[in-house]
């Protein structure tokens, strides 16, 4: 599966909302937890992630998001606003450039 900067964006925002987390919408239930296993492998998100013997796929069995770390929350700061988000988006397509976290 490809990583979606914009589904990271929404699986962070959506953690820091606190539980019950609330869906997000437009994406497949597989693809949210591959990016919250993202998440929480790069320390945006404190969780965990596991898949049982029978899964063969990249996708984990189950994540668990417990909550944001601090990382997580520079991030957040970072592109909370559309318009921040979007300008970020917009100079690194113009640069060619990949987004790190």
């Amino acid at each position: 599966m490809q990583r979606n900067m914009d589904l990271t964006r929404l699986v962070v925002l959506n953690a820091e909302c606190g539980k019950p987390y609330p869906e997000i919408v437009g994406f497949t239930p597989e693809a949210v937890k591959y990016h919250q296993m993202l998440a929480i492998e790069t320390g945006l998100l404190i969780g965990s992630h596991d898949e049982f013997l029978e899964n063969s796929t990249e996708i984990p069995s189950y994540v668990f998001v417990e909550d944001v770390t601090w990382e997580g929350h520079n991030f957040i700061d970072a592109i909370r606003e559309d318009t921040n988000w979007n300008k970020i988006k917009n100079y690194l397509i113009q640069e060619g450039k990949q987004l790190s976290i």
